[in-house]
């Protein structure tokens, strides 16, 4: 496995993938490498005291002639509502703005799930579109679920993050597996939660497979480790052997959203 922690952007074929973070915030280690205990995970990830582990937001922007594709928008303020310890080390927007691109220049969103760390800013602090060009692409099933919240999903979903979408008229809800611009590829995966999707990026032969949280870091490749607040952890398992076996047969990078260290891989 090779990582690359240093990189700003990698050419995948006639694309440019640009790898930028928003917010990093404090978890309970043995939650997010569920069900390793503290002695166990503290072998390969950093203890940052009384069990927390710290856990970036990473995003990608996709580069191509006709689009620029952000991929997931951080996790924005939402954090302090959801009572996490945050550390400002980085701001998606500045990112973006240092690599270029103004919000103005997203054409598409596309968002993996509406978990609270995912779409932080999706809408603006008026409650709306905060990339005021872009189509926001989420499966029907995750809008389902994130518009009806129960006791179990109560704690991942934030609905003032994502609920001025539909109003403005620029949600575009799909079913299963899609393809919204040439050589992109939502990919419906389910297991973290029921309409979980990742998105392929494809150009010239060469592959990168942004992953959400069904392998949110490097260390969730491991058969043994997930995290608890995966809905169907079963299959996440399965899930996660499919995109490791796609991966090495196509030579496909993959990028995270969680890496505290590297925000992507080949393996």
């Amino acid at each position: 496995m090779k990582e690359y922690s240093k990189n700003t952007h990698i050419d995948i074929g006639r694309k440019r993938v640009y790898f930028l973070s928003d917010r990093s915030f404090y978890i309970d280690g043995s939650l997010f490498y569920t069900p390793l205990s503290r002695s166990d995970w503290r072998e390969f990830a950093e203890d940052a005291g009384d069990g927390m582990v710290l856990v970036r937001t990473r995003s990608i922007i996709i580069e191509s002639k006709k689009h620029n594709i952000l991929v997931d928008c951080g996790i924005g303020s939402s954090g302090e509502a959801m009572h996490h310890k945050l550390k400002d080390d980085n701001v998606l927007i500045d990112g973006m703005r240092a690599l270029g691109f103004e919000p103005s220049d997203i054409d598409m969103v596309m968002l993996t799930h509406l978990h609270y760390d995912h779409c932080g800013f999706a809408i603006d602090d008026d409650g709306n579109p905060a990339f005021e060009n872009a189509h926001y692409y989420v499966q029907r099933q995750e809008w389902d679920d994130a518009t009806n919240i129960n006791d179990l999903t109560e704690t991942s979903y934030l609905p003032e993050t994502y609920s001025g979408l539909m109003k403005a008229r620029v949600l575009k809800l799909v079913n299963g597996d899609y393809v919204p611009a040439l050589g992109i590829r939502l990919w419906l995966t389910g297991g973290h939660s029921a309409g979980h999707q990742t998105v392929l990026v494809k150009s010239k032969g060469q592959g990168l497979l942004f992953t959400g949280d069904i392998v949110p870091t490097r260390y969730h490749l491991r058969g043994d480790i997930h995290c608890a607040f995966d809905l169907f952890p079963l299959s996440v398992l399965t899930m996660k052997k499919q995109i490791i076996k796609l991966a090495k047969k196509h030579k496909w990078y993959l990028a995270f959203p969680h890496d505290p260290d590297v925000p992507y891989i080949k393996l």
